[in-house]
């Protein structure tokens, strides 16, 4: 939605963190399965670098 303002970057594009559960990040895409395409979502703790 255009008319709707953009969602803050509360990290400024630093990915850093100092200590576990400090800082998250997350993406999501899709694969292709035999019966078509799904949404896989990931959540990451950013310290750690594993997957939650």
């Amino acid at each position: 939605d255009q008319a709707r303002p953009c969602p803050q970057d509360h990290v400024n594009r630093q990915f850093v963190a100092e200590c576990p559960n400090a800082l998250w990040v997350s993406d999501f895409t899709y694969v292709s399965t035999w019966q078509g395409f799904v949404y896989v979502a990931f959540i990451v703790d950013v310290f750690a670098r594993f997957i939650v």
